[in-house]
């Protein structure tokens, strides 16, 4: 008998016991992207556009429940300060040129907070769900130092809880000239905060966040979702299998075969 237990233990390979636990895991850490990706009407409000709800045409007028050319949109899981939209270059308010290339969106549209929240708004995303790094590109207004600002990421929706990260949003130090004298978000930068000191679910923007930023355009947001419990409790039923199958091959490997 201990020969046949041993015969299969050297079958069930470190390998094979982790996927045995984790095979159903796979959106483990999964990326998940804001997709700002052309179809909504430029100015639209996001409302709760990217939980599979719908956008509005004003900051004041709450989601357009209904019409369909405001939703519903692509349940990503994030939320916002009521005063962000989404813009197209080419518009009258926020004219964008050379969008970094290489992201997920399509490159069509930006996200922007609108003056119009006043100082009482904190320019928000939201991710619920909850992460634990976050990337997205991002351009300053005329790429003049006088907008440079603060990203902070918190433990807590909507600015709330302790800061759990932070990223220095500056001008470029390689900005592009735009090529239409009206433009004003030409030269865009790349930021990035990992190694987070827990677990985020928001990201406010301004100056010491007090200061609206108005003069600021993202593009290509995406966060780093942590696993849902479900997927948590695999991990570890993989990890147990794992120390498991350790175990059982010392005790079949101490005792004599006969």
């Amino acid at each position: 008998m201990n020969r046949i237990l041993h015969t299969a233990l050297k079958q069930v390979t470190p390998a094979t016991a982790i996927c045995l636990g984790l095979m159903a895991a796979g959106a483990h850490a999964q990326n998940v992207e804001l997709q700002q990706n052309g179809f909504l009407h430029s100015g639209s409000y996001l409302d709760s556009f990217y939980t599979g709800g719908y956008a509005g045409n004003s900051i004041t007028s709450g989601a357009l429940t209904g019409n369909a050319q405001y939703g519903p949109g692509p349940d990503l899981g994030f939320t916002f300060s009521s005063n962000a939209d989404v813009l197209s270059s080419g518009t009258s308010n926020g004219k964008f040129e050379n969008l970094p290339t290489g992201d997920l969106d399509g490159n069509t549209q930006v996200l922007y907070f609108s003056g119009l929240g006043g100082a009482t708004t904190t320019d928000t995303i939201n991710f619920a769900n909850g992460f634990n790094g976050v990337t997205f590109n991002y351009s300053l207004g005329t790429n003049s130092a006088a907008y440079d600002q603060t990203a902070i990421v918190w433990s807590g929706l909507n600015g709330t809880g302790t800061q759990v990260g932070t990223i220095s949003l500056a001008a470029s130090a390689n900005p592009i000239t735009c090529s239409t004298r009206l433009d004003a978000y030409c030269s865009w930068s790349s930021a990035t905060a990992t190694g987070l000191t827990g677990i985020g679910e928001s990201i406010t923007f301004g100056v010491s966040n007090s200061t609206p930023s108005e003069n600021l355009e993202l593009d290509a947001v995406t966060v780093a979702a942590v696993p849902e419990p479900a997927e948590s409790r695999l991990m570890l039923i993989g990890l147990i299998l794992l120390g498991a199958v350790g175990f059982a091959r010392r005790v079949v490997e101490m005792r004599p075969f006969f």
